[in-house]
């Protein structure tokens, strides 16, 4: 919307992949050069032309999601990539300027609680509890903080947030306080 006028610049619908999914824009968007990219409820991430609202690419859902349920994914930017959390228990890298694969990583857990990014890697909130830190580049693990719990156990202590950054450190909210970790 145009700020002084409140006049809509532009729109664009993001339809599901398949039927009896979700469409529309779903968390955060992020922004690489000339385009805004964001999660559909489907599971598809899709790359937009900033100033026209134009569909540049789609990139299809996780080919994990088998079922008619919808993918609550979280994307973040960092070295041109697209890293994007998924449910299914899977972590993709995309290229942001194309939407191509550009790596796949299968988890032990999914991610509800999004991620975080800086130039070169991202800080995922896995929902077992740890944080990954992974180079954005090739998706492979920097460091791994905290451990993996099941959601069962009340005494451990987990994760309940995306991380957040400044220039040497990821600060992570977590069930029972807060937790400075240094990249």
């Amino acid at each position: 919307m145009e700020a002084q006028t409140g006049r809509m610049l532009w729109y664009t619908e993001l339809t599901a992949a398949a039927p009896n999914r979700q469409g529309g824009s779903k968390g955060r968007a992020v922004f690489s050069g000339s385009l805004v990219i964001s999660a559909v409820g489907d599971g598809q991430i899709v790359g937009l032309d900033r100033a026209t609202g134009r569909l540049e690419w789609t990139a299809a859902p996780p080919v994990e999601l088998t079922s008619a349920l919808n993918d609550d994914r979280a994307v973040a930017i960092a070295a041109g990539v697209v890293v994007a959390t998924s449910t299914t228990f899977a972590l993709y890298g995309y290229d942001a300027l194309t939407g191509a694969t550009r790596w796949k990583r299968v988890l032990q857990e999914g991610s509800f609680f999004g991620l975080s990014a800086d130039d070169s890697s991202a800080y995922v909130a896995l929902s077992g509890g740890a944080v990954l830190a992974i180079s954005a580049g090739t998706g492979t693990t920097r460091w791994t903080w905290g451990q993996l719990v099941p959601m069962s156990d009340p005494s451990k202590y987990r994760v309940l947030g995306r991380p957040g950054l400044d220039r040497d450190f990821v600060y992570i909210p977590g069930e029972f306080g807060g937790y400075k970790v240094r990249k």
